[in-house]
């Protein structure tokens, strides 16, 4: 079985990613979390926001020196089961 996917070669390049440069990401965290929770990533900036049915969330951004760091401060969520929503690479600030 294959799956084809409905995108061209310059799209698919256009998010590839160097895994060790630095780069800017937003990680979406079920609940209100502690400064405690990603205290292993310095700079992050993070702000609490309520879904539609009132359930809060926590909007992490900022820039991570690598993904090493980025999958450590994943590791770090798992380990406090925390749940995840989302990890999206943000826009490259030239």
């Amino acid at each position: 079985m294959s799956i084809k996917y409905d995108v061209t070669m310059d799209e698919l390049n256009a998010y590839q990613t160097e895994f060790d440069k630095p780069a800017a990401y937003e990680v979406i965290v079920s609940g209100m979390i502690t400064p405690e929770s990603y205290a292993c990533v310095e700079g992050l900036s993070a702000r609490i926001e309520y879904s539609e049915d009132g359930k809060a969330v926590t909007i992490l951004t900022g820039l991570f020196n690598d993904q090493a760091v980025l999958a450590g401060l994943l590791g770090a969520f798992y380990e406090r089961h925390l749940t995840i929503i989302s990890v999206r690479k943000l826009p490259d600030q030239d």
